[in-house]
């Protein structure tokens, strides 16, 4: 009798718990670019609404958004917050009727497209009786109604889902502007400040933002909306009235 090697033969045949390892191997390059992109699309949405919520709340308050600039990082984080505080009205007010009715329309050519054909010799036969000049327009405007369609209700998902975070955005700084006006305007103020300059008190309210060169503060004696340059300035917050609410009166 002959002798077969016998390592050549268990080499060639490949293990039960490499295959998994294999085909997770080739699927993990896939499921990290969609998981990329997915993050990245987010990551969009959440600056542009985070972004749109802070300068409408600022053209609101009656400041310049311009003149006082938000980090990346915040915006993306005031974004998060926007989605969180308006995902019951997005959930509530949005119109899933006729989104599903725009999604109805993109598919409904695609699954006639992809459907198994049965044939029908009768049929066939009585329309290949009918002229060519007078048969193929219509076959031509039905497959042209149907991509126009598609591309039409696409085109809408495509620009509902790109403006939506502003829409979003927008409606979440103008309540909060809104909100905050109307409790500094009946005297209610969260922390109240002195701006002094030159030792002479120039200004006292509640702050509403700060950049590098200016401080916007709403003016609890004239009850206006001031910008004033931050050169010179000196903060004071009044023991008592730095915490909490404190009414004009005070």
């Amino acid at each position: 009798m002959t002798e077969h090697p016998t390592g050549h033969l268990s080499s060639s045949a490949p293990s039960m718990t490499s295959l998994p390892a294999a085909r997770l191997a080739k699927l993990f390059p896939v499921l990290a670019g969609g998981a990329l992109t997915v993050a990245t699309m987010v990551g969009f949405a959440l600056h542009f609404a985070g972004e749109v919520a802070y300068s409408t709340y600022l053209t609101q308050m009656g400041l310049q958004s311009s003149s006082f600039p938000q980090a990346t990082d915040w915006k993306i984080i005031h974004g998060l917050f926007v989605a969180l505080d308006q995902s019951m009205w997005f959930a509530g007010d949005i119109p899933l009727t006729r989104i599903a009715v725009i999604l109805i329309i993109v598919t409904f050519p695609l699954v006639i497209a992809g459907a198994p054909i049965k044939q029908n010799r009768a049929l066939r036969n009585r329309l290949m009786k009918i002229p060519y000049w007078a048969r193929q327009p219509f076959v031509v405007y039905f497959f042209l109604t149907a991509v126009l369609a598609s591309a039409a209700a696409g085109g809408s998902l495509l620009i509902l889902g790109s403006t939506l975070p502003g829409i979003v955005g927008e409606r979440f700084g103008a309540l909060e502007a809104g909100s905050h006006l109307e409790r500094l305007e009946s005297g209610e103020f969260k922390a109240v400040s002195e701006l002094w300059k030159d030792g002479q008190r120039l200004v006292q309210g509640e702050i509403i933002v700060t950049s590098a060169d200016l401080i916007a503060l709403y003016d609890m004696d004239s009850k206006t909306m001031r910008t004033i340059p931050r050169e010179g300035i000196e903060v004071r917050a009044p023991p008592g009235m730095s915490a909490g609410i404190a009414t004009a009166g005070d």
